[in-house]
C-alpha cells in the first residue's frame, strides 16, 4: 500500500512538471505553427513511475494480452490515458473535431506522457491514423445504450449487435487500437428496470459477438 502511494506521489508531481513546462510553451491552436508528427520508426521518450524518461515501443506494434497485463512488443504497456468526447456532431454526422484540431490535440497529449485516448463513440479512421503517428493508442467506445427498456425489444438489441459487429468490422487491424468498450457507465434506473444479470448477459453477447477476433481487447 506504502509503495502504491509512493507511486501516485511520484506520477503526480510529475504531472505538474509536465504542466509547468507545456505552461511556457506557446498555445499550438493558435501561434500558426504546424503540429508536425514524428516518423513511426522513432522511439518516443516517456516519464516512468519514478520519473525517469525511457523509451517506448514503436507506434506500429499491436498490443497483446500476457496474463493480467498488456504488452506492445516485449514492453509491458502502462496505460496513461485522457478521454477525448463526447462532441457536438458536425454538419456531415461526424462526431470528432476537424483532422487539423485533433493533429493538434494528440501531439499535445504525446507530448504530455499521454499514451492512450479513450472516446466514447467509434472514431474515424482517419483519427486512427493520427493516433498512430503520435504514439497513441485509441480505446474506442461502442454506445449500446438505447431507451431504458430497449433489451426487451428484440430489434433494438439485434442492431445493436449489427453496430457493434459492422464498427469493429471497420476499425479491425489497425495498430492505433488498444480495445474497444462496450457500454459506457450504464444508467442506474437501467440497471434497476432489466435487473444485473439480464444486463450482464446481454453485454456478454455482444462479447460473443466479436470473440473469434484474438487481436483485440476488450474492456
Amino acid at each position: 500500500m506504502n509503495e502504491n502511494i509512493h507511486r501516485m506521489s511520484q506520477l503526480a508531481a510529475n504531472a505538474v512538471a509536465l504542466a509547468e513546462r507545456d505552461a511556457d510553451a506557446s498555445d499550438l491552436r493558435t501561434d500558426g505553427k504546424s503540429c508536425l508528427p514524428e516518423p513511426l520508426s522513432m522511439a518516443r521518450t516517456v516519464p516512468d513511475f519514478d520519473g525517469t524518461e525511457r523509451a517506448s515501443a514503436p507506434a506500429g506494434l499491436r498490443p497483446h494480452v500476457r496474463g493480467k497485463f498488456v504488452f506492445v512488443g516485449e514492453e509491458k504497456f502502462y496505460a496513461r490515458g485522457v478521454t477525448y468526447g463526447t462532441f457536438r456532431p458536425n454538419d456531415a454526422g461526424v462526431e470528432f473535431p476537424v483532422p487539423e484540431v485533433v493533429e493538434c490535440d494528440f501531439a499535445q497529449m504525446a507530448a504530455n506522457g499521454v499514451n492512450a485516448v479513450r472516446t466514447y463513440t467509434p472514431p474515424p479512421l482517419w483519427l486512427l491514423d493520427t493516433a498512430q503517428r503520435h504514439g497513441l493508442r485509441i480505446m474506442a467506445g461502442l454506445p449500446v445504450v438505447r431507451s431504458v427498456a430497449f433489451v426487451d425489444y428484440r430489434k433494438c438489441a439485434r442492431s445493436i449487435e449489427e453496430m457493434v459487429r459492422t464498427e469493429v468490422g471497420t476499425l479491425a487491424g489497425h495498430p492505433a487500437i488498444l480495445c474497444y468498450t462496450i457500454g459506457n457507465e450504464i444508467p442506474a434506473s437501467i440497471v434497476r428496470w432489466h435487473g444485473r444479470r439480464r444486463l450482464e448477459r446481454f453485454l456478454e453477447r455482444l462479447y460473443e459477438v466479436l470473440s473469434p477476433r484474438p487481436a483485440h481487447l476488450f474492456r
